[in-house]
């Protein structure tokens, strides 16, 4: 069985390499963007299974990223986390109208989050353990 691709698209060099970090102890490949446009190029070689990415990147605003991510054909019907540093009020698990777009805010929770990715994998996440 090959490992989940999680594509990771920040602007932020340290959070690239702290998702970076955990993405690949939970057992995924990672695959790092620093804008849409190269995240572009690594959709098209390899459709990730999950994409995380910066809603505050420096090219464009993390909306229209969302609205491009889901008009493509390869990623329309991807999970997505959505990263926000702005205090606009996103929370953790706040579905955006059942499209499987969730939305953390920076800092990151990070038990949450992971519990996200786990699920958002196919995994049991520590949660659902312990229920």
């Amino acid at each position: 069985m090959s490992r989940k691709r999680i594509l990771l698209i920040d602007n932020d060099q340290f959070s690239l390499s702290v998702l970076y970090r955990l993405v690949t102890e939970l057992g995924y490949e990672p695959l790092i963007a620093s804008t849409f446009d190269a995240a572009e190029t690594l959709i098209e070689g390899q459709a990730p299974d999950i994409v995380i990415y910066n809603q505050d990147l420096e090219s464009e605003w993390g909306v229209s990223v969302l609205d491009r991510i889901r008009r493509s054909s390869n990623t329309a019907s991807l999970p997505l986390v959505l990263l926000s540093q702005s205090a606009s009020g996103y929370a953790p698990r706040v579905a955006d109208d059942g499209e499987s777009t969730f939305c953390f805010q920076k800092p990151i929770a990070i038990e949450p989050f992971i519990d996200l990715v786990k699920e958002l994998a196919g995994e049991p996440s520590s949660a659902a353990a312990g229920r």
